[in-house]
């Protein structure tokens, strides 16, 4: 598998610093898109490779380009999004916040 596993919607989020902006998540949201457009990319590279060795090598690489991505957000880096993400388990007011914005169109 590629990079971050979010599965489903209940998401929730809080960092060590406290809760997370209204700014913190819409980035969140933003990189979210930029890891979903990767796996369109590099999913059906992993179910053609034909070795062990193969698909790690383009999950690698995949999981390069999503850290270059989401490093290249405003607003948010790498790390950030890591430590949005691991918490989004534990924390249902805040993941409600998030599944909102998840849920909304999207504009560019």
């Amino acid at each position: 598998e590629i990079g971050v596993r979010l599965v489903g919607s209940e998401m929730c989020i809080r960092d060590s610093s406290g809760p997370v902006t209204d700014e913190k998540l819409e980035a969140f949201v933003v990189a979210m898109a930029e890891i979903q457009d990767v796996r369109e990319t590099y999913t059906p590279q992993l179910e053609q490779a034909k070795s062990d060795t193969e698909r790690q090598q383009i999950a690698d690489k995949g999981n390069a380009e999503i850290r270059e991505r989401v490093d290249k957000v405003d607003g948010i880096d790498y790390k950030e999004f890591m430590t949005i993400a691991e918490a989004a388990q534990s924390d249902p007011e805040l993941g409600a916040r998030l599944n909102e914005r998840l849920a909304a169109p999207q504009t560019e």
